[in-house]
């Protein structure tokens, strides 16, 4: 019986650990694809994109240097992984995005008052 309680807290960590990864992953596909449409950035944060990826990446070595990565310790903590590792990779194509829409920003002139208009 304390078996099949021990078992099942496992099954139930491990599919919220790639539930997690799932939702996590699939947070992103909405913002590249209205970067893709608009061809533009405009308003998103590099810094922000550049300092999540450094945390990403810093959270993965952290996960992969605890201790010696077994099988069975990358398996355990696979879904962290894939969640972390994979929105590296989309974050960077966020990034790639700013490079190819560096120059289709709208340009904002003053019309004599103290706000300004999109032109």
């Amino acid at each position: 019986e304390w078996l099949d309680h021990v078992n099942l807290r496992h099954v139930a960590t491990q599919f919220c650990g790639y539930a997690s990864a799932t939702v996590y992953l699939s947070a992103y596909i909405p913002q590249l694809v209205e970067n893709y449409r608009s061809k533009s950035t405009e308003g998103l944060s590099m810094l922000m994109f550049i300092l999540v990826i450094l945390a990403n990446t810093t959270f993965c070595l952290s996960v992969l240097t605890f201790q010696k990565p077994t099988y069975e310790y990358l398996r355990k903590y696979a879904s962290w992984l894939l969640g972390a590792s994979g929105t590296i990779w989309l974050e960077l194509a966020v990034l790639y995005q700013f490079y190819c829409y560096r120059n289709n920003y709208r340009h904002y002139h003053s019309t004599g008052s103290s706000s300004s208009i999109a032109v």
